[in-house]
C-alpha cells in the first residue's frame, strides 16, 4: 500500500508501505504546500518515491496506480521505471495513452495497471477494472454488488432532493491559493442538487482568481481541501477569514452556508465513498431534513461541519489556544472509575432517560477543578452536571403528556433493570477526558475533540458522601410521583434540543462507549423492554456519543 492508505482500517492491518513522501503536508500551510509542489513539478522532479526493497519483498503480480495526477500521488512513469529496475531490467518508454503495461524479466512478471477515472462515471468502471485483473467469480460479483450500491445510493440521493431549489454552490479542493474542484466533483454536485459553474464534469481542478470568486458570491461554499480531514478542513477554513479580508462579505459567510468537508475521505479519492460524499453535500445544500432522510449511511455527520459567523471569533479561537496548551495540568490527575448507582436507570426532568452513577470521584472533581484554570471566565456550572450520569434517550416531539399511570410504569421497568446492573457490580475505567466543540449536545455531531489521557496510575478512592447526596437526592423525587410528573412533562430537552435544534457549544466529557460487554447486554435488555411498553415514543442516542458530562464549557464575556 502507499504512505497515504489509510481505509478500510482491516484492509491496512499489516500491509507493508512501499512509497514515499518529501513533504510532511500536516506540518505545513496549504501556501508552503502548493509552493512545494510547483517547485517540484518545475524542477521535474516528484515528490513521491517507492521502496525499492520493500516492493521486491512483497514480489507483486499486480501493481494498480494512477495517472491522473502527479501532485497527489507517485506518477505512473515513477512506478513504470521502479518496476523495470526491480527486475534488472533497463528503464522503459510509456505511451501517455496506455493504460496497463506488462514487465518481464524472468520470475518477477508484474502487470501495472494505471487508474485513470476522469469523472464519476468512470469511477464506477474502475471497480470492474481492477476485478478483471484480479479475476475470479467472487471478486466479479463483490464489484457488481459494489456498483450496484453505489448506483442505487445515487438514485435515493437524486430522489431526495429533486423537489429541492438548486442553489449556487462553490467547492473548493484548496484554498491558498483557490483551486476549483474538478473531475468528479461537478458530477456529485449536480446528483446532490447544486447549480455548479466552476468546473464541468471531467475537467481537471484549476486555479481561480480571488476576483473571480467574489464575482460568483455562491450561495453555499464547500471546502473539502485535497488530502486533509475534517479537522484540518475546517482550521483552514478559520483561516481563511483572517488572510482574505473580502471573505467575510460573501452572502454564504454572512449567513453561515459555508461547510467544511472532510476531503480525505469523501471528495480527493476515486472510490466507494464519493457516495457517501455526495450524500454529504446535499445534506450541506438541504439542510437536517435532507440529512435525516438520507441517515448516516449516506450523509454520514462525522465528514462534514458548518462554519457560523461566530466560530471565526478570535475568542473562540482562544479557546481552543487555552486548551491545546493545557495537557500538563491533567498528567497528574491519576485514572479513575465510575460506579453505576443501585437505582442507576432513571427518567430525568422532561422525560430525559440516564444512567446514573454513585457520583464523582475525587480524581474528576479534580478535572472539574483545573478546567477553571483552563477557562477562567467558565459560566457557573449548571446544574444538569453536578451529578454524573450518562443520556440514554430522550422523547419524541409533538406527543402527549405522560399519565401517572405510564409512569409509575416506566418507574417499575427502570427500577427492574437497574437491580440486575448493580448486582454484576460493574465498573467504568476512566483513563481518558475528552474536551468538545459540538453541533449537537447529544454528542452525535462534533466539531472539535481534543483528549487527554490521565496518569497511568489508578485512584481507587470513592466518591465523598456529599457526592454520593447529590445523586440520591435526584433519586429520591422517584418517591413522590404525582408532584415528580409535572417535571417529566415540562417542555424541553425533547429529541430536537438534542439534534437539530441545539446550539453548538463547549463541553468537557468523559466518552464510555465502548461499554462493557455485560453492561451493553443489560442496557439491550432495558431499551427493547421500554420501546416494548412505549413503542415510538423515545429516540436513543448513539452508542458512539454515549459519555458522562464533567461540566459545561460556556464562557462568559471579559
Amino acid at each position: 500500500i502507499t504512505h497515504e492508505c489509510d481505509y478500510p482500517p482491516e484492509a491496512i492491518k499489516g500491509a507493508k508501505v512501499v512509497t514515499t513522501s518529501d513533504i510532511t503536508p500536516y506540518n505545513m500551510t496549504q501556501s508552503e504546500i502548493h509552493e512545494a509542489v510547483c517547485g517540484s513539478l518545475l524542477s521535474g522532479q516528484s515528490l513521491y518515491g517507492i521502496n525499492r526493497e520493500i516492493i521486491c519483498s512483497v514480489r507483486p503480480d499486480i501493481v494498480f496506480t494512477q495517472s491522473l495526477c502527479d501532485v497527489c500521488a507517485v506518477s505512473y512513469p515513477v512506478v513504470l521505471e521502479t518496476c523495470a529496475k526491480l527486475i534488472a531490467g533497463p528503464p522503459i518508454v510509456v505511451d501517455d495513452n496506455d493504460d496497463a503495461c506488462q514487465i518481464s524479466n524472468g520470475e518477477l512478471c508484474p502487470d501495472v495497471i494505471s487508474m485513470e477515472p476522469n469523472n464519476l462515471e468512470d469511477v464506477i468502471k474502475t471497480f470492474h477494472v481492477a476485478a478483471k485483473a484480479l479475476g475470479g467469480l467472487k471478486i466479479q460479483n463483490r464489484a457488481d454488488k459494489v456498483t450496484r450500491d453505489i448506483r442505487s445510493g445515487i438514485e435515493k440521493i437524486r430522489r431526495t432532493v429533486e423537489e429541492k431549489p438548486k442553489p449556487t454552490v462553490a467547492f473548493l479542493e484548496w484554498h491558498e491559493p483557490l483551486f476549483t474542484g474538478g473531475h468528479w466533483i461537478p458530477d456529485m454536485l449536480e446528483i446532490a442538487g447544486a447549480k455548479y459553474t466552476m468546473c464541468k464534469s471531467g475537467e481537471r481542478s484549476a486555479p481561480m482568481k480571488d476576483e473571480d470568486f467574489i464575482l460568483i458570491d455562491p450561495d453555499y461554499i464547500l471546502i473539502g481541501p485535497c488530502g486533509f480531514s475534517l479537522d484540518r478542513a475546517l482550521e483552514d477554513t478559520l483561516a481563511i477569514y483572517k488572510k482574505k479580508a473580502w471573505w467575510k462579505e460573501l452572502r454564504a459567510v454572512k449567513e453561515g452556508r459555508v461547510f467544511a468537508l472532510d476531503g480525505n475521505s469523501y471528495y480527493a479519492r476515486p472510490g466507494p465513498r464519493l457516495l457517501q460524499g455526495t450524500g454529504i453535500m446535499a445534506a450541506c445544500i438541504h439542510g437536517e431534513e435532507i440529512a435525516k432522510e438520507l441517515g448516516e449511511e449516506l450523509a454520514p455527520s462525522s465528514g462534514y461541519q458548518r462554519v457560523t459567523l461566530d466560530m471565526y471569533n478570535t475568542k473562540t479561537s482562544n479557546f481552543w489556544e487555552r486548551v491545546e496548551n493545557a495537557e500538563c495540568l491533567f498528567q497528574t490527575v491519576r485514572y479513575t472509575s465510575l460506579r453505576p448507582h443501585r437505582s442507576s436507570l432513571f427518567v430525568a426532568w422532561n422525560n430525559v432517560i440516564v444512567f446514573m452513577f454513585d457520583g464523582f470521584p475525587p480524581s474528576l472533581l479534580s478535572v472539574k477543578h483545573r478546567l477553571k484554570e483552563i477557562l477562567p471566565n467558565l459560566k457557573l456550572e449548571k446544574s444538569g452536571s453536578k451529578w454524573p450520569k450518562m443520556t440514554l434517550a430522550a422523547e419524541r416531539d409533538g406527543l402527549k403528556p405522560l399519565t401517572i399511570n405510564q409512569l409509575e410504569r416506566l418507574q417499575e421497568i427502570c427500577q427492574l433493570h437497574s437491580l440486575a446492573i448493580f448486582d454484576e457490580s460493574v465498573t467504568l475505567k476512566i483513563k481518558t477526558i475528552s474536551i468538545v466543540g459540538y453541533d449537537h449536545r447529544s454528542l452525535e455531531k462534533i466539531c472539535k475533540q481534543i483528549d487527554f489521557q490521565l496518569a497511568d496510575d489508578n485512584d481507587p478512592s470513592l466518591p465523598s458522601e456529599i457526592e454520593i447526596k447529590k445523586v440520591d437526592d435526584v433519586v429520591a423525587e422517584w418517591s413522590n410521583l404525582e408532584s415528580y410528573l409535572p417535571k417529566i412533562n415540562a417542555s424541553g430537552s425533547r429529541i430536537a434540543s438534542y439534534r437539530e435544534e441545539s446550539p453548538s457549544g463547549h463541553t468537557c466529557v468523559t466518552f464510555l462507549h465502548p461499554l462493557p460487554l455485560s453492561l451493553t447486554a443489560k442496557l439491550s435488555n432495558f431499551q427493547n423492554a421500554i420501546n416494548e411498553a412505549f413503542p415510538d415514543r423515545y429516540e436513543w442516542l448513539a452508542d458512539k456519543s454515549l459519555h458522562c458530562t464533567l461540566r459545561s464549557l460556556d464562557t462568559q464575556a471579559v
